[in-house]
């Protein structure tokens, strides 16, 4: 490092990126815990699957996700459809006091 302001630039960038990935796991992990409550089992590993909500972060597309769960691609969308009609119709006010939390505690 050149000054000491740059090495304190650096330490921040470092700090803000584990700020942003404990904030990422702590959303997942509510999220989760949202589906499990609003949605069917398959449904809500469709949604994890596809979105990248669990451990290894990656998403996969409808060929992927079916692949892996043993499912057609269509049946892939169907169930992601479902998936958010569920969500529209189920505890949405749940949802909405969540997302409101974030807003207020991380002035998104």
């Amino acid at each position: 490092f050149r000054s000491p302001a740059n090495f304190v630039a650096q330490i921040m960038k470092v700090k803000a990126k584990g700020a942003a990935e404990h904030l990422m796991q702590a959303m997942r992990s509510d999220l989760l815990t949202l589906f499990s409550q609003a949605l069917t089992p398959q449904q809500a590993r469709v949604l994890v699957r596809k979105y990248g909500l669990d451990a290894s972060g990656s998403a996969l597309n409808n060929r992927e996700t079916a692949r892996e769960l043993g499912i057609s691609a269509t049946r892939v969308n169907q169930l992601e459809m479902a998936a958010f009609v569920r969500l529209r119709r189920s505890n949405y006010s749940e949802l909405r006091a969540y997302l409101e939390t974030l807003d207020d505690e991380f002035d998104i």
